[in-house]
């Protein structure tokens, strides 16, 4: 890093309260300015503020879904409530069609053996160094 890219003192990429920012394909809010902390400190996902406002804060175990499926359409009538349960039950491999749940489980075997065969290597390349 150069002797002079960061003067001392100097905000770098500081955003005002209220900025909002697209993280994941997801809008987030700023609502606090602490300086030196984790950005889940200051930023929060725009829609489970949005919820919190009308509803109240998430139930544990639960989370919010987008009816839609658009993560950019942020409104309260867009947002439904699943359990974690459910949201498990509808992304399970077992609900796709079985040639392609097939594929999926081929893909698997696949990436463990190309990992479980690099590791090897690495093993062997550093016992004979």
């Amino acid at each position: 890093m150069k002797e002079t890219q960061f003067k001392k003192g100097q905000r770098s990429r500081w955003m005002p309260i209220g900025s909002t920012r697209l993280v994941d394909g997801y809008v987030y809010a700023k609502l606090a300015d602490v300086p030196n902390v984790p950005h889940t400190v200051n930023w929060f996902p725009l829609h489970v503020i949005e919820w919190e406002r009308v509803n109240g804060p998430v139930p544990a175990g639960h989370c919010l879904w987008f009816t839609d499926g658009d993560r950019l359409h942020v409104d309260v009538a867009n947002l439904a409530l699943h359990t974690r349960a459910d949201t498990m039950r509808r992304n399970s491999v077992h609900t796709l069609p079985a040639p392609l749940a097939q594929t999926v489980q081929l893909l698997g075997a696949l990436t463990r053996q190309i990992r479980r065969r690099t590791r090897a290597r690495e093993e062997q390349a550093g016992r004979s160094a």
